[in-house]
């Protein structure tokens, strides 16, 4: 059973504000399972965590924003411990008092102040999340915040329009990007699992599932376009791909295979050693050997002395 949250909680004592703005801090305790008497805009500042909304999992890290109808019930679990967060808490009726409240979010951008900007087409919506936003959205959500809490003169009807031009550019957004199915071309697929690799902050943690949110794909339909166009199983050049940043690293720093092992995200000696050689027809020690930088030469002796407590490790499946 989910606790629900009120928005007086969250204003400014006594202000009649229809919009409140947070900022966490890594401190800060994850509020359990609840749903809200108000909608919440979100942008995620550091770390990455699992937000659990409405009964699915979706995987978010810095740079992410999520907005959140009336009625959504979520919490974070698997948070880093970096996981910290700026939200705008706020009440639709500061757009138009006539608002009656809805699960959807199309039934506020069919509110007149949204209605005349553009034309929000997408149907019982009840969350839109928005991954790696770029520094447009970000600056605005910063500004934002500074004009809340500088609280000069006029600061609420500023805060009012900037929190309108972000819902606009958020759902502007959300339909470029929702309606935007890959090309079926090699190089775009390819494009799409090397950019996740390049964002998320732990190797370990990628899955199809986390891959096709970003692109707004079903994870069946992702793996199967991938199959059909680049020839090899998704889940092979996810492999492929771990092994070539595991022998990147052993190239070209003084880390040691066991350390380089689980910074790639495998957990298991034997999986790992069988799955590289299979690729570079070496071990990653004899990888390294032909093939050492300066620094790669500083982590051989590394190697010898971390490799037998690698194997003594317990292990445990890839």
């Amino acid at each position: 059973m989910s606790m629900q949250e009120h928005f007086d909680r969250y204003a400014r004592y006594n202000s009649g504000e229809q919009i409140c703005i947070n900022e966490s801090i890594a401190s800060d305790p994850i509020i359990d399972l609840h749903t809200h008497d108000f909608m919440e805009l979100s942008y995620i500042q550091k770390g990455h965590a699992t937000h659990v909304i409405n009964g699915s999992r979706i995987s978010l890290s810095e740079g992410d924003m999520f907005l959140l109808a009336y009625g959504c019930e979520h919490t974070f679990e698997s948070y880093s411990h970096d996981f910290t967060w700026m939200n705008c808490l706020f009440l639709p009726q500061v757009f138009d008092a006539q608002y009656q409240t809805s699960p959807f979010l199309e039934d506020l951008y069919q509110l007149p102040y949204f209605k005349k900007a553009f034309d929000f087409r997408i149907k019982k919506t009840h969350h839109i999340h928005l991954y790696q936003i770029g520094e447009e959205l970000e600056n605005d959500f910063q500004s934002l915040f500074q004009e809340y809490y500088n609280g000069y003169p006029g600061y609420h009807t500023i805060c009012v329009n900037a929190l309108a031009n972000l819902l606009i550019k958020i759902g502007r957004t959300y339909m470029r990007v929702s309606h935007t199915v890959p090309k079926n071309t090699h190089g775009e697929l390819v494009d799409i699992v090397q950019d996740y690799f390049k964002l998320t902050s732990s190797y370990q943690k990628i899955r199809l599932e986390d891959i096709a949110q970003r692109v707004y794909l079903h994870p069946d339909y992702l793996a199967k376009l991938f199959k059909k166009n680049v020839g090899i199983n998704l889940s092979t050049f996810i492999r492929n791909l771990r092994l070539e940043y595991a022998a990147q690293h052993l190239r070209y720093t003084n880390m040691n295979v066991c350390e380089i092992m689980r910074f790639v995200g495998y957990q298991d000696t034997k999986n790992f050693y069988k799955a590289f050689k299979e690729v570079y027809h070496l071990t990653p020690a004899q990888y390294r050997k032909q093939n050492k930088t300066n620094a790669a030469a500083e982590g051989e002796a590394e190697d010898r002395a971390s490799s037998h407590r690698c194997k003594e490790e317990k292990q445990s499946p890839d």
